[in-house]
């Protein structure tokens, strides 16, 4: 009986351990080169930036503000994905954070693209 309740814990245990695993993003979206244009639209809302980005990094001002961490590479930009709940964000690897504003009715009011690292000096 308790080889039974043993193999039973296990097998729940693995499972939980596969569910969380799954929920979190291993990988980096394909790198685009136009992923950013849509921003220059005219009415782009909130649901827009979700469809295209994906979840937000981080988000302020009740919802009014969020950023989207960004890699850059030849082939364009790369949205890094948000960190675990309660974890702290890796900003290895990260060239650009991506701040959007939004208006009371959700619509795009502003955004700014932020170097987080200086460019290396040239030799």
């Amino acid at each position: 009986m308790s080889e039974i309740r043993t193999t039973g814990l296990v097998s729940i245990g693995a499972v939980w351990l596969l569910c969380g695993c799954a929920s979190q993003p291993t990988s980096r979206s394909p790198p685009q080169p136009d992923l950013l244009l849509f921003l220059d639209g005219e009415h782009v809302t909130r649901a827009d930036v979700t469809a295209h980005l994906g979840p937000a990094s981080a988000t302020f001002d009740r919802d009014g503000v969020v950023t989207y961490r960004l890699s850059q590479v030849k082939a364009g930009y790369v949205v890094a994905p948000p960190p675990p709940a309660g974890a702290a964000a890796d900003w290895q690897g990260i060239d650009y954070d991506l701040v959007l504003a939004f208006d009371e009715a959700g619509v795009l009011s502003a955004h700014n693209l932020v170097a987080i690292h200086a460019p290396l000096p040239k030799p």
